[in-house]
């Protein structure tokens, strides 16, 4: 299970990170996700345990060819805790 950790990831690692999950297995997803995670897909969106969250990705490989590029990046403001 994933452990809270702060973001010291760059953009470019980040998206690393990001494009491992579509054709991620239940492991890659457990050793990445958060803790707890907000899901935004129609079909799930809520907020889900790193466990949880593993155990939807049943089928490793199921998306392929993908061309995922940065197009931008939100960040935190210094206000939040």
């Amino acid at each position: 299970m994933a452990k809270i950790r702060p973001i010291t990831a760059s953009k470019k690692e980040l998206l690393y990170i990001e494009k491992g999950f579509w054709p991620g297995s239940s492991a890659y997803f457990a050793a990445h996700a958060d803790v707890e995670c907000l899901v935004a897909f129609p079909e799930m969106a809520k907020a889900m345990t790193n466990a949880d969250l593993a155990k939807t990705a049943t089928k490793p490989n199921r998306w392929r060819d993908l061309d995922i590029r940065l197009k931008g990046m939100v960040e935190p403001g210094s206000d939040i805790v």
